[in-house]
């Protein structure tokens, strides 16, 4: 029998990089992935950005870069921080579905790819959570649920202070009124988004 040949750690890394070889290992069993795959399709469009483009339903709510609501009422969270034992990725999705008020079962996390519209990318130094990037999440869950709440009262012709958002729709008390973000979509794409 022959003695497996020794090979090198950076050594196999190349080799596995310029093969464009992935494999994944979860509950489905071993696969192998294409290269990026789950991140970037083939044409580096993300995989989100593919399933809007290959179905018919109507072109999500994008309030900012990083937060894309789709008629489906999925709530897609794009972290532009990498995940490297911080929390970066459970903390800044948890920090903007609740100012939204989102439904928690139809969030989506999304990890962002290298590009300057997503501002900082920078992970070193602890530095996702505490350099402001916590806040900058709240904030655009906030708006993006303002302008949900204006796109219901709009819907309702109610006044919007008489509306809130909650768990992935928002209510009308006053007339026990509810409806789903995925059915404001379309309307709230059309409002201003407030900076």
């Amino acid at each position: 029998m022959k003695p497996p040949t020794k090979l090198e750690r950076r050594t196999f890394v190349q080799q596995l990089a310029a093969g464009g070889f992935v494999l994944a290992v979860g509950p489905a069993g071993v696969r192998r992935l294409d290269a990026f795959t789950g991140l970037v399709g083939g044409s580096g469009e993300t995989v989100a950005g593919q399933a809007a483009a290959g179905s018919a339903a109507a072109a999500a709510f994008e309030p900012a870069v990083y937060l894309s609501i789709a008629d489906t009422g999925i709530v897609t969270v794009i972290c532009h921080r990498a995940e490297m034992g911080q929390g970066a990725r459970t903390t800044l999705m948890m920090a903007m579905a609740d100012e939204l008020e989102a439904d928690w079962a139809k969030v989506r996390i999304e990890q962002a790819i290298g590009d300057p519209k997503y501002g900082n990318q920078n992970t070193d130094g602890s530095t996702s959570i505490r350099d402001g990037t916590y806040m900058s999440f709240r904030n655009v869950g906030a708006v993006a649920r303002t302008v949900l709440e204006q796109a219901a009262a709009a819907e309702w012709s109610v006044p919007v202070s008489e509306v809130a958002g909650r768990k992935g729709s928002v209510v009308h008390d006053k007339t026990r009124r509810s409806i789903g973000y995925g059915k404001l979509v379309a309307r709230a794409r059309t409002l201003p988004v407030p900076k």
